[in-house]
């Protein structure tokens, strides 16, 4: 038992790192993530929709572009979505964070998923547990860098007290 406390210790150490007020990682997770309000519309009629958005984020964490949003049904949830996703807020992204110069970057590539249910939720977009989180890497050369998305349950997920939902 002992071992295993010490692993998970060690491993925490590893994966999370802090330059300035924000933990660093490879992972990027929001530090501030707000719900979609659910359209009077959809829910008046009882859709369920879905949406996917991809977007950039400049130096300071926060959305600048939106490059795509794709929902299903179409013509429902877009305005609540881009509503919600521009006023999402991520721990700026360091790269090469063990140099005392390092500065936040812009990434692009970004992406969050809504869900719509009155079943699941009645007001609100809602998040599943396997929801994806973005991965973040960067060209040494270029200083480039692009998220994908990870999904596997054992990936690492944020500390609690990272995440703020408004609701």
């Amino acid at each position: 038992m002992k071992r295993a406390v010490l692993a998970v210790c060690l491993l925490s150490c590893f994966s999370w790192r802090v330059h300035g007020d924000y933990p660093v990682s490879d992972d990027h997770f929001p530090v501030l993530r707000v719900h979609a309000e659910y359209p009077d519309s959809a829910l008046k009629a009882g859709i369920d929709g879905k949406c996917m958005v991809r977007f950039a984020i400049d130096g300071g964490g926060r959305v600048n572009q939106l490059s795509e949003l794709t929902c299903k049904p179409e013509g429902y949830f877009e305005q609540a979505v881009e509503m919600a996703i521009t006023q999402f807020v991520y721990q700026p992204f360091i790269h090469r964070q063990h140099e005392p110069d390092s500065q936040p970057l812009p990434v692009r590539g970004m992406l969050e998923q809504f869900w719509f249910s009155p079943a699941e939720f009645r007001e609100r977009s809602y998040r599943p547990k396997d929801h994806p989180h973005n991965r973040v890497r960067c060209s040494v050369e270029t200083l480039d860098c692009t998220a994908s998305q990870v999904t596997r349950e054992d990936e690492p997920k944020p500390p609690p007290s990272i995440v703020n939902e408004i609701r």
